[in-house]
């Protein structure tokens, strides 16, 4: 079986982000595409509250796969990711949802 491409996880996101009910607008422009056809598109423009939940779902489905990771492989358990998930929490991403 073939490991992840970039074209595989550009799929992944896409469909996280509509479990996510990550507004289209939003969707498209994560995943660099140009406007759509779609005239609600043009009048809805991204703002920092559609960022902040994105992240904050992302967020929670990394946090949840590091969870279900750690209970079937010892290796990558809780105490050696979680603090990399606080100091992601904390620093890179909080401007954005600020």
């Amino acid at each position: 079986m073939p490991g992840p491409t970039p074209h595989g996880l550009r799929h992944g996101h896409q469909t996280a982000m509509r479990r996510d009910r990550v507004p289209s607008v939003l969707r498209r422009d994560q995943l660099g595409h140009g406007p759509s056809d779609d005239i609600a598109d043009h009048y809805i423009h991204v703002d920092s509250e559609m960022i902040g939940d994105m992240l904050a779902g992302q967020t929670q489905r990394w946090h949840a796969a590091v969870i279900r990771r750690a209970r079937t492989d010892g290796t990558a358990g809780p105490r050696r990711i979680m603090p990399l998930a606080r100091r992601s929490d904390q620093g890179r991403w909080r401007h954005l949802a600020a």
